[in-house]
């Protein structure tokens, strides 16, 4: 069997909003998720599993079909992962989001 963690895990599939994470915060984002499908939005949640490279091609697949993102990160707001995830997202992605990523 091969693995590869150069490939990002849909945790959980769905259609209104992509949140991407990692580590601890992926159990906390898997919590958020469970509460706002409860009120009726649908959560697509990817585990980002490796950083570098960054699985653009699944983030992307996800933010076509969601039009909106989240990340989130346990560390800065700026400088940190995130920031170089939002600006590579809106790099390759911006024509599809359908508001600001947060």
């Amino acid at each position: 069997m091969s693995f590869r963690l150069t490939r990002l895990r849909c945790a959980v599939p769905d259609s209104d909003v992509t949140i991407l994470s990692w580590l601890l915060m992926l159990h906390f984002s898997l919590d958020a998720a469970q509460q706002l499908t409860k009120e009726g939005i649908a959560v697509e949640v990817l585990d980002v599993r490796s950083l570098a490279p960054i699985d653009y091609q699944t983030v992307g697949d996800s933010v076509k079909k969601t039009g909106r993102v989240i990340i989130v990160e346990e560390g800065p707001k700026t400088g940190g992962v995130s920031a170089e995830i939002a600006a590579g997202i809106q790099e390759r992605f911006a024509q599809y989001l359908k508001g600001p990523q947060s």
